[in-house]
């Protein structure tokens, strides 16, 4: 029993990385958990229904996840499980705007750079999310998820389908602004109704909508007419790529 406990915490500090504090709380919620477990069940007992789901032990990469998003850790996502905080937003990046550029950068210009090999998903800054009703929303970033959707749509390698990102709680402004101030909660994508939770954004300049495959209101999603005419590039291409012994992701470069 010794050593097969003593294998579980060092798979949970190999996940972290060795000396990490994110490992450390990890094996902190695994005891936390196990002590749990072995508490007498309070009175009266709730018998399971027969067949039915037996719950299961946390895992590691929940833990790390759990400790992350409680300490501004950084953890890795599926891109389609971050959702959009917002109901809608510019396409144009917003440091472009506030320099008075006419043709400052845009999601759509990020999301064929990264399709093209011109840029890595490396080299996009890495963005804050939080966990919210047992979902991943934007806490900052949401057109750079946008452009992130986009590519992971069209790409053919996977090697967008996965992103990384600081995981933060939410916090009041996140959820209801300041409204003294006038200024709006971060999450607003209820404005869309009550079937988007943050599936998908509206692009304030178009009107069409992002992160959602098929579009919504029978309209194709934003930018994918010039996003499906570009060549298919493989990861070891430009500025982007499978970093070596990739796994998986190099076999399917390859």
């Amino acid at each position: 029993a010794f050593r097969k406990q003593r294998r579980r915490f060092l798979e949970a500090f190999d996940d972290a990385g060795r000396g990490s504090w994110v490992g450390d709380l990890a094996v902190r919620g695994q005891i936390a958990t196990e002590r749990e477990e072995l508490k007498p069940p309070a009175m009266p007992i709730r018998r399971p229904v027969a067949g039915g789901p037996r719950p299961s032990r946390l895992s590691n990469r929940a833990l790390l996840a759990a400790a992350a998003a409680t300490h501004g850790g950084l953890v890795e996502l599926p891109v389609e499980d971050v959702r959009f905080a917002h109901d809608a937003q510019s396409e144009v990046f917003g440091s472009s705007r506030t320099a008075g550029k006419d043709e400052g950068e845009s999601l759509l210009q990020l999301a064929v750079e990264l399709l093209s090999g011109k840029k890595g998903p490396e080299e996009v800054p890495i963005f804050e999310v939080c966990r919210h009703n047992g979902l991943w929303f934007c806490r900052s970033g949401n057109r750079r998820l946008a452009a992130l959707r986009l590519a992971s749509r069209f790409a053919t390698d996977g090697r967008f389908d996965r992103i990384r990102v600081r995981a933060v709680p939410p916090d009041d402004i996140f959820l209801h602004g300041i409204p003294s101030k006038g200024k709006r909660p971060k999450l607003t994508t209820d404005a869309n109704g009550p079937d988007c939770q943050g599936r998908w954004m509206i692009v304030r300049e178009t009107g069409e909508s992002v992160g959602f495959g098929d579009g919504v209101g029978g309209n194709d999603e934003f930018g994918a007419d010039l996003l499906s005419l570009l060549p298919a590039q493989p990861c070891g291409g430009g500025g982007g790529g499978c970093a070596k012994g990739d796994g998986d992701r190099a076999k399917a470069c390859a």
